[in-house]
């Protein structure tokens, strides 16, 4: 039950523990297993109603890591020099005189970008949605192997990755946004 209980969900642990120590013996192989679906089932339902891939990859994250705190807002890498030049230009723009011919520019450059760093969040999304497939598709054969555990991990941690580029990335969206109007 112990690792069991660990591939249900820490929500589950508690009754799956209290059944075990309550009642094993008189319940008998066949109803464990039937009660062990049950848990399954509604760890699956509870994941399934999450439909925000956000809440969810935070869902997922508290539940099965521990904490949510630990998603950073970390620029990705392969945008870094992209976003120290974006950050360049937004400075030129804010220093810009208003209804200048450069501010003019500048601002058609920022909302090309902006548009750009917006297909990107959505791309991330994407990519959060193929993890849930793949974290379901785990969480569905009940393994409890060493190999699943690493995969268990692997999907974590990209989730996590995932979450921390998407928040920055939408925080620069959200500054040009506010800049450029």
């Amino acid at each position: 039950p112990g690792t069991l209980t660990w591939e249900l969900g820490n929500q589950n642990r508690e009754a799956v523990l209290t059944f075990s120590a309550e009642g094993f013996a008189e319940a008998g192989p066949s109803n464990l297993e039937k009660w062990i679906a049950e848990l399954r089932s509604t760890e699956r339902e509870r994941r399934e109603q999450i439909r925000d891939p956000i809440e969810r990859a935070e869902y997922l994250l508290d539940l099965e890591a521990g904490s949510v705190k630990e998603i950073r807002n970390s620029p990705p890498a392969d945008l870094f020099e992209e976003i120290l030049e974006l950050q360049d230009t937004l400075s030129e723009y804010r220093a810009a005189g208003h209804a200048s011919e450069t501010e003019s520019t500048l601002r058609a450059k920022l909302q090309s970008e902006r548009n750009t760093l917006e297909q990107r969040q959505r791309e991330m999304e994407a990519t959060l949605q193929q993890l849930f497939v793949q974290w379901d598709t785990l969480q569905d054969r009940g393994e409890a192997t060493d190999q699943a555990r690493t995969e268990r991990d692997r999907i974590l941690k990209q989730m996590r990755e995932n979450l921390s580029n998407r928040t920055y990335v939408k925080n620069i969206v959200s500054d040009l946004a506010s800049t450029i109007g």
